[in-house]
């Protein structure tokens, strides 16, 4: 038996244990604590995570913008035989998984019930192993691949942070033999700090939007209160360009009924941009300064990272027919007057009126939805 094999049994052994899930107290592990965290150095106390540019000192330079970080990412995970995909959109994902399945002869496949991992798991056509109810170790590790998500995708390693709570299970990515992670582009991060600062709860959101906007040079929004990522996201199909938009639950339901009654007044409303990321969010900025704009300027049109609507998949940019899209046109159209006149029903109204409080400019294309308040 070599030692790899030697490893890799010891580590199937370990695997016929049971472990607690996260957070969850089950007898037998009262009184266990783990061991503390060491701060890094220059960090205040154990019980707070260092701030990242404390953190970052100690650690190799990456790229600020996403595709600096992107070719960090690939090169690192190339280096440890990773197989990285960069895809567009669940057609592609689905393509790439079959080609894949077909060339390595899988039979059957590993999996949990993740947003992307569990319809991508079901979409191979092949038997599925579920984790989420518990699994038998046997059957895994005859399984061809285990397809999970994961917590963060780190371009200074090009590794992949995985989590049970992320993953399904400790053994999805251990017993067979092949491992299929999915994630989404806003989970790439440039280093370790920042991977913790996305797992991090809420508590420490604001500090993580503080230093996206330290890293832009902006000010650190005193006083503004940033808006959280919507936790869940379901398909509107696509935009005006042909991009699948996404909102939160509620909101894409009463978007799609609001868009059917508009319909049958032979009004035709348009997506544009629904949910954007904050990571996607730096990205505008950051393409608008290449460009040669003044922050000012882009102030004045576009939120900073953390601080737009678009985050928690409850806004969305309207359009229609013959009109250009974000322009103060859409205000002469039949559309933006339907809306004036219905979209309260459907718990819509306009964010940035003429004058609004807020300094952004006029943009009668942006609507927000606002729970229990459709009349």
């Amino acid at each position: 038996m070599t030692e790899r094999d030697n490893i890799l049994a010891r580590v199937r052994e370990a695997l016929t244990a049971p472990a607690p899930l996260p957070d969850s107290h089950e007898p037998g592990s009262a009184g266990v604590s783990p061991a503390p965290t060491p701060a890094l150095p220059g960090s205040a106390a154990l019980k707070q995570p260092p701030l990242i540019a404390e953190a970052r000192q100690w650690l190799p330079k990456v790229g600020q913008t996403f595709d600096e970080q992107l070719a960090s990412f690939r090169a690192n995970a190339s280096d440890l035989k990773i197989e990285f995909h960069l895809l567009s959109n669940f057609d592609e994902l689905q393509a790439t998984l079959a080609k894949i399945r077909d060339a390595e002869k899988w039979q059957r496949v590993a999996g949990h019930n993740g947003e992307l991992a569990g319809p991508a798991a079901g979409s191979l056509n092949l038997p599925i192993c579920r984790t989420d109810g518990g699994y038998n170790v046997n059957e895994l590790e005859k399984c061809d691949a285990g397809i999970t998500e994961c917590d963060a995708l780190v371009a200074q390693t090009g590794s992949v942070v995985v989590t049970s709570r992320s993953a399904g299970g400790r053994a999805l990515s251990v017993l067979p033999p092949h491992h299929v992670v999915i994630a989404r582009r806003e989970q790439l991060v440039p280093d370790l700090p920042g991977a913790l600062f996305l797992m991090t709860p809420s508590d420490h959101y604001a500090e993580y939007i503080r230093q996206i906007l330290r890293e832009l040079g902006l000010p650190p929004m005193l006083g503004r209160v940033p808006f959280h990522e919507a936790d869940t996201l379901v398909s509107i199909g696509p935009d005006i360009y042909g991009r699948e938009q996404k909102l939160a639950p509620g909101p894409a339901q009463a978007w799609n009924e609001m868009k059917a009654a508009a319909e049958k007044e032979h009004v035709a409303l348009l997506a544009v941009s629904a949910f954007r990321s904050v990571a996607y969010q730096r990205q505008i900025i950051e393409r608008k300064l290449a460009a040669g704009q003044s922050m000012d300027q882009i102030l004045r049109v576009s939120a900073a990272p953390g601080f737009s609507q678009h985050h928690t998949g409850r806004a969305i940019d309207i359009n229609t027919p013959d009109c250009q899209p974000l322009t103060e046109d859409f205000e002469q159209t039949a559309a933006f007057a339907w809306l004036v006149r219905r979209a309260k029903e459907f718990g819509f109204s306009m964010t940035y009126p003429r004058g609004n409080p807020s300094g952004v400019i006029y943009e009668p294309w942006h609507w927000a939805w606002q729970e229990n308040t459709a009349s």
